[in-house]
């Protein structure tokens, strides 16, 4: 594992580090599938240090985002990826690649790990399939519309930034009174702000702050004055 200021791994015990196209390196090979389109073996995750940084498909990384590192499946291509031990199941999009290994098959985006519940335990054994084309809508969310700051309220947390407005408001969809603002960075480029309610007093945002936490969600203590 490759530590110091700067530097980030994945939460999974095999240890690996990241170029900025995040090519993982791992010293494993790839379960062979055991149907068409289907694969077995362990899913690990990538955390939010890698967030921003260049896939091999040329996406941004977005913690955020259901997004999965893959060998060989087309970029696009949308895959159901369930635990075998509970059954959880979600479906991801590939953006970018992975060198495979003895029973390592797949990297999943921290929002996809949360939703299969690898924050605790770092792996989990899964099975791949379903594969269908990058055409199909990866979910239905309710939009949220992009807004300006809330006119009441000392304190916000925020949740994260975005370059794309629906990353954005598929973060925003799964917190009840989440917003999003919208910005201008320095480059004259548009980002979105994800932020969780808003608070009179810091205690309150506080609190809220760590209930996100039990529930794996990050977030930062922002003032709205």
């Amino acid at each position: 594992m490759v530590t110091g200021e700067g530097e980030t791994h994945r939460h999974n015990p095999f240890v690996m580090s990241r170029t900025l196209t995040l090519f993982a390196l791992i010293v494993l090979t790839a379960v062979p599938a055991l149907a068409q389109d289907v694969e077995v073996g362990y899913a690990s995750w990538y955390n939010r240090g890698f967030h921003g940084l260049t896939t091999a498909s040329g996406e941004a990384y977005d913690h955020e985002a259901l997004t999965a590192a893959h060998p060989t499946l087309p970029f696009g291509t949308l895959i159901r990826v369930t635990r075998t031990d509970d059954g959880r199941s979600i479906q991801v999009r590939v953006n970018d690649r992975m060198v495979s290994g003895p029973g390592h098959v797949i990297d999943l985006s921290g929002a996809a790990a949360r939703d299969l519940g690898l924050l605790e335990t770092g792996v989990a054994r899964v099975r791949i399939g379903d594969t269908v084309s990058s055409a199909v809508p990866t979910a239905v969310t309710t939009p949220v519309s992009v807004t300006s700051t809330p006119a009441t309220g000392a304190y916000t947390l925020q949740l994260g930034v975005f370059s794309s407005r629906e990353s954005a408001q598929q973060l925003a969809a799964r917190h009840d009174g989440a917003w999003i603002q919208s910005v201008t960075n320095y480059a004259g480029a548009s980002a979105y702000r994800v932020y969780y309610r808003s608070f009179d007093a810091e205690p309150s945002a506080r609190t809220a702050q760590r209930s996100l936490t039990d529930q794996g969600v990050e977030s930062f203590l922002r003032s709205l004055r």
